[in-house]
């Protein structure tokens, strides 16, 4: 089962490289767990326009062979120069009840 698992999150990877077309991208992420001993998974749509960055996603979590919906996020994004982003999370639970707030700022070099 873990080898199914491990294949699709490969597939949901080579398939965010692929899937973008007029600023909108396929994005995820998948995460092994080694405490809980459980895969993490977030997947959704990015978009980019008029130098903003939207990105909705759904988190699930993957424990054994039993997928759980754990809530949603929406992130908003402002590039400030090539190398420093600011950003807005607003995030909910599996019941879609607000959770949490984060605002903050990227950087890469």
């Amino acid at each position: 089962m873990k080898t199914i698992t491990l294949s699709a999150a490969a597939l949901l990877v080579a398939m965010s490289a692929t899937a973008q077309a007029d600023g909108i991208k396929f994005a995820g992420e998948v995460a092994y767990s080694l405490e809980s001993e459980s895969f993490v998974a977030e997947v959704g749509p990015s978009i980019n326009m008029y130098g903003l960055s939207i990105d909705p996603r759904m988190h699930t979590a993957l424990d054994g062979t039993d997928p759980s919906f754990t809530g949603t996020s929406v992130e908003l994004g402002y590039g400030l120069s090539e190398s420093l982003s600011a950003f807005g999370k607003v995030s909910t639970d599996e019941d879609l009840s607000y959770e949490d707030l984060s605002v903050g700022v990227r950087f890469n070099f």
